[in-house]
């Protein structure tokens, strides 16, 4: 009896066994297809994550953002541009023909969204404060957005506010994001190479021939403007807009000359202002030169005061008295008949600009609308000469199409720039100081080419929004370095 309860009580251990050993063995089964899944799940998970995060990482390095920097500078002059929506008629009177769409647009897409995505990663990365936005630039796009309100064509508006909107991101993120002086001297080494470039291009069109190296860059190009008039305007698409760019950069060119820099700065400066000089005679604009004498004159009159340097500047003359020699042919033609012709052409539009003006003095007669509504003021007069155009005056046409609150906005826009370039001056930093100096001249002279010009194409524009930019950094490093060096002073 005892043996066979002994042999159930064996059995039934065998038995407890047996399912003890196949539940620890279905449970390892059940674990490793877990731990395979998790496996399977957690590889997965990373490489999305780094599908989703290694090209955000890559557009946040310092190398890509100077790559799209430079990309938005460069684009200045070579204007690879194209136009949604394009009117030609509009155009060919001298408005913007339609929304511009180019490589700086793309550069400005991708600097924000590595900008805004470098927020996220690290929202309190942040060595310096960001620079005091200027309330006049605001001013001036919420008086053009207002003119559109009352614009007779508000797509003619809109190109226009389009255009603005773009610079204005461009100054938002040059002040937010270039806080230190290699990033200074980073745009004005791209600024510098891209005014050799464009010179060197408008010399071998004059060279070659302007249609065997016509390149439309743009798919709605006026370069063809220049090949008929024998002026050469290179890839910016005008002549009058080539010499405008030129006359605003060479200041500064010859400004590096007065810095601390090194000899490869300076070495690219000179040869950049004797390729810039000899484009912008090519481009036959009075205007251009006239902006030329006044930066440049500003640039002696400040820069040698109270110092030997009279040897640099009869050097200077007498390269620009020959640059003046070789093509006085180009000079002679623009100052003789045909030239005083033109520039006799252009006091018609002076009036009708004033008669816009007395009728539509507030908001204006809405942006880039001024010869849609000048049409009308032609269509009543007989003795209207033949040549229709848009004013050749900044300041009168701002006015005529966005009012008084527009001009007021736009001259206060200029100043501010003006008087941040002064202090920078003032503030005798050896390297930010002569560069400013350089651009407050490039500025002055783009104010007295205004007074003959329209000043509306992309090049100009843009070019003046990154000067502005600039000038508010320069001004703030200045003055750093300044209370910087005043309080080690104080301490010795």
């Amino acid at each position: 009896m005892s043996g066979r309860l002994r042999s159930s009580q064996l059995l039934s251990q065998t038995a407890g066994d047996d399912w003890l050993n196949r539940t620890e063995s279905r449970r390892r089964k059940g674990g490793l297809l877990r731990t395979v899944a998790a496996d399977v799940f957690e590889t997965t998970t990373s490489w999305l994550v780094y599908a989703i995060f290694a090209p955000l990482a890559v557009l946040n390095s310092r190398i890509v953002r100077r790559l799209l920097l430079a990309m938005l500078i460069i684009d200045i002059p070579l204007q690879l541009t194209t136009h949604l929506d394009f009117q030609q008629d509009a155009a060919a009177v001298g408005s913007l023909g339609g929304f511009d769409i180019s490589l700086t647009t793309i550069a400005l897409v991708g600097l924000f969204v590595s900008w805004w995505t470098g927020s996220l990663v690290a929202p309190y990365h942040r060595v310096e404060s960001p620079v005091h936005i200027s309330y006049w630039p605001i001013f001036y796009i919420v008086f053009v957005a207002m003119s559109t309100l009352v614009a007779r064509d508000f797509t003619l508006s809109l190109f226009e506010l389009f255009l603005l909107c773009q610079m204005f991101l461009l100054y938002i993120y040059i002040l937010s994001n270039a806080n230190s002086r290699e990033d200074v001297m980073f745009a004005l080494s791209v600024l510098i190479l891209g005014l050799a470039l464009e010179s060197l291009f408008i010399i071998g069109m004059a060279v070659v021939g302007q249609k065997a190296l016509v390149i439309h860059l743009s798919r709605h190009s006026l370069i063809g403007e220049g090949v008929r008039s024998h002026r050469i305007a290179g890839t910016v698409g005008s002549p009058n807009l080539a010499a405008g760019y030129l006359s605003m950069l060479l200041a500064p060119a010859v400004s590096v000359l007065f810095t601390d820099l090194g000899r490869w700065y300076k070495r690219l400066a000179m040869l950049t202002f004797g390729v810039g000089v000899v484009g912008l005679i090519l481009t036959g604009s009075r205007g251009g030169w006239m902006a030329f004498a006044v930066a440049i004159m500003t640039v002696c009159v400040f820069m040698l005061r109270g110092k030997r340097l009279w040897l640099g500047v009869a050097i200077a003359g007498n390269f620009l008295l020959i640059i003046g020699l070789v093509f006085q042919d180009v000079i002679t033609a623009r100052y003789g008949q045909a030239g005083m012709a033109s520039a006799a052409a252009r006091l018609p539009l002076i009036k009708l600009a004033w008669q816009i003006i007395k009728d539509h003095p507030l908001l204006g007669a809405g942006a880039n609308n001024f010869t849609t509504v000048a049409k009308d003021y032609v269509s009543h007069n007989r003795i209207w000469p033949e040549w229709f155009f848009t004013v050749h005056n900044k300041y009168l046409l701002v006015w005529a199409e966005t009012g008084i609150g527009g001009l007021f906005a736009f001259m206060g826009f200029l100043m501010v720039t003006m008087r941040q370039l002064w202090k920078c001056w003032k503030c005798h930093d050896r390297l930010l100081s002569p560069l400013a100096l350089g651009f407050m001249a490039g500025i002055l002279g783009m104010m007295a080419h205004m007074l003959v010009d329209v000043y509306r194409g992309r090049a100009v524009v843009q070019a003046f929004w990154l000067i502005a930019a600039l000038a508010a950094i320069m001004q703030r490093s200045a003055m750093q370095n300044t209370s910087g060096r005043v309080s080690i002073v104080e301490e010795i």
